[in-house]
């Protein structure tokens, strides 16, 4: 059963599917569904399954295009999107494969690693349901949602020759001292980006630093917001990319999760997810969410890319059970 999880992820990783992108791989996960007696529709780019059904589990098409080649290597698969998110489509089709009453629907979005608009066109259409969104969190229950602000600040400086920089003020050292700053909010703080100086010897004048901020529920976006601003303008300009409120995931979606999980022998354990997906926009709809799947976060979106192969079939386990259950 491993080398056939290990084949499905191989055929789904080689279909390159970026954000835009997404027809090869729904038109592969259509004839999927069609080998096992289903049409699906689609709905403005998005794929669906019974989406007459009240519960649904879903999951995203896209996955960010990054160097990275399919590769078996000690019960893990590596490749660019394996795990975020073409391991849990790979849990979707295994349990589908071996449902024979469907009773869930299933929702696979485009573009949720840029603009969400799958998911959030879905959400407007359809009355709130109850869902699980397949995101990377090592098969524990993510009962939280964190909340994230992205700024761009554009701090200033003063330019001088640089073997006289006391007769400056550099942009790139002032905004590590912002980074300071911001490190004081009950938050995490990451630099995505930052660019400054340049080849004339000289201190720069000016530095461009794009900054994310991540909070877990109990934190106040508006507090976080007023904050990074208001530090930020001591320094320069800022502007305000994004921002999401942090919520709580534990409804009925999540207790029916966690009885799939036991009843597929999966150990239940909490989680939170610290990273926007498409839960977001469906909790903000009105829908009971819970985020849920295999394979760890942190290496995704990078060459380290992975999921364990176990992981995936527990995955497909637990879907199974939880058509059983609704």
């Amino acid at each position: 059963m491993i080398e056939k999880v290990a084949e499905l992820l191989r055929e789904l990783v080689e279909i390159a599917s970026p954000p835009g992108e997404e027809d090869r791989l729904t038109g592969y996960i259509e004839e999927k569904f069609e080998e096992f007696g289903y049409a699906a529709e689609r709905f403005k780019g998005n794929l669906l399954l019974n989406p007459e059904a009240d519960f649904w589990v879903a999951t995203h098409l896209d996955a960010l295009t990054v160097s990275s080649k399919f590769r078996i290597s000690q019960g893990y698969a590596f490749g660019a999107g394996v795990c975020d998110a073409k391991a849990g489509i790979a849990a979707m089709l295994l349990a589908l494969e071996r449902i024979s009453e469907l009773k869930l629907g299933f929702a696979l979005f485009v573009e949720e690693e840029t603009t969400g608009k799958g998911s959030e066109l879905i959400a407007g259409h359809f009355s709130p349901k109850r869902c699980v969104v397949l995101e990377p969190t090592s098969l524990r229950i993510a009962r939280e949602q964190y909340g994230g602000i992205e700024l761009v600040f554009n701090i200033e400086g003063k330019a001088a020759h640089a073997a006289v920089p006391e007769r400056g003020i550099n942009a790139v050292e002032r905004a590590f001292k912002l980074l300071e700053e911001l490190r004081k909010l009950p938050a995490k703080v990451s630099i995505l980006k930052i660019a400054g100086g340049g080849d004339i010897y000289a201190i720069p004048d000016s530095c461009t630093m794009v900054v994310d901020i991540i909070f877990p529920p109990g934190v106040s976006l508006k507090e976080v917001h007023s904050r990074a601003v208001a530090t930020g303008r001591a320094y320069g300009s800022v502007e305000v990319v994004e921002e999401e409120e942090a919520f709580i995931l534990d409804g009925e979606a999540a207790r029916l999760l966690e009885e799939a999980l036991k009843r597929a022998q999966v150990e239940t354990e909490n989680a939170a997810m610290s990273s926007w997906c498409d839960a977001s926009n469906l909790k903000k709809a009105g829908w009971d969410v819970v985020v849920f799947g295999p394979g760890e976060l942190a290496p995704c979106h990078t060459q380290r890319e992975r999921v364990k192969l176990s992981e995936v079939l527990l995955a497909s386990r637990a879907i199974e059970e939880l058509n059983a259950l609704v």
